[in-house]
C-alpha cells in the first residue's frame, strides 16, 4: 500500500493541473494517491485531469472546505493509508526531497500529530501588508534547482534577500485606514516590537515551528483517532486549522510547519 493519500478539495479549475503535474514529477509515484473532492461544479477539471487522481468524486454543491477535506480523510482513513495530507489546489511541490522530509520531522517529533512544509512564499498579511503582497524567499521559477532547495534548507535568507528588496523604515507613516502607506513598495518587515532589526522569519528559518496554517497538513492517521477531524461549522474555509491546532495541543498534542 502507497504511504500517503493526499487530498485535494478544490472549488476552480485553474489551480489543480499544476498541482497534480508537480506532485507526480517530485513524488515517488508508489508512494502516494491522490484524491480529488471537485466542488467546481463544471466539468472542466474533471475533463482535463482526472487521470492524475486515483479517485475523483465530483459533488452537485459546494459544501465548504471543512466538510470536503473530512469525506477524504474519512475515505482515506478507512483504506488504511498511515499518512494522510489535505492540500491547497494552488501549491507546487518543488523537490523530490519533500516527503523525506515530512516523514523525517515526524519521526523527531514523538508528540507531532501533523506535520506541514513551509512555503517559501511568505504572504505579508501577517505584517500588516495587503493579502496579495508577498515576498519570496528564492524568486520563483518553473523549476528549481538542487543550490534552490539547499538555500531554503540552510535557512540564511537575509544576504540574498537584500538583493531584492530593503529593510521596512521604523517611521513608516500609516493611512488612514490604519494600514501602512508603502507605496506600492515591498519592504522586508521588521520587529516592530523589538530589536527594529529585520524580523527573524526574514533572517533565517531551521528547525520546526509549533502550530500551522494548514495549507498542506499531513496528518498521522493516529490523529483523527484522538483529535478527530476538522470541525465542519467553519463552513467555507477559515479557522478550521486554527481551532485543529487549538484542539490538539490541548490534548497534549503538536502540530509543527518544517
Amino acid at each position: 500500500m502507497a504511504e500517503v493519500a493526499i487530498c485535494f478539495p478544490i472549488i476552480r479549475s485553474d489551480f489543480i493541473g499544476r498541482a497534480l503535474e508537480t506532485l507526480w514529477k517530485y513524488t515517488d509515484n508508489n508512494a502516494f494517491r491522490v484524491l480529488v473532492y471537485d466542488q467546481t461544479l463544471t466539468d472542466e477539471a474533471y475533463t482535463k485531469y482526472h487521470k492524475m487522481a486515483h479517485l475523483w468524486t465530483k459533488c452537485s454543491t459546494n459544501f465548504g472546505f471543512a466538510k470536503a477535506s473530512n469525506e477524504m480523510m474519512w475515505t482515506a482513513y478507512r483504506q488504511g493509508y498511515p499518512y494522510i495530507a489535505v492540500c491547497n489546489d494552488d501549491i507546487e511541490y518543488i523537490h523530490k526531497d519533500w516527503w523525506q522530509g515530512i516523514k523525517e520531522t515526524f519521526n523527531l517529533n514523538s508528540t507531532a500529530m501533523v506535520v506541514g512544509p513551509e512555503s517559501p512564499r511568505v504572504p505579508l498579511w501577517g505584517y500588516g501588508r495587503p493579502h496579495e503582497e508577498y515576498i519570496d524567499l528564492i524568486p520563483y521559477k518553473e523549476e528549481y534547482s538542487n543550490e534552490d532547495w539547499e538555500f531554503l534548507i540552510k535557512g540564511d535568507y537575509l544576504e540574498k534577500l537584500l538583493e531584492r528588496y530593503e529593510i521596512e523604515p521604523n517611521n513608516l507613516p500609516l493611512a488612514i485606514d490604519d494600514r501602512p502607506n508603502w507605496n506600492g513598495k515591498i519592504y522586508i518587515p521588521i520587529d516592530r516590537h523589538g530589536s527594529l532589526k529585520p524580523h527573524t522569519a526574514f533572517v533565517n528559518k531551521r528547525g520546526v515551528i509549533d502550530g500551522m496554517a494548514m495549507w498542506h497538513p499531513v496528518f498521522k492517521r493516529e490523529a483523527l483517532e484522538k483529535v478527530g477531524y476538522f470541525d465542519e461549522r467553519f463552513l467555507y474555509g477559515g479557522g478550521e486549522d486554527y481551532d485543529y491546532n487549538a484542539r490538539a495541543y490541548r490534548q497534549g498534542y503538536r502540530t509543527i510547519s518544517t
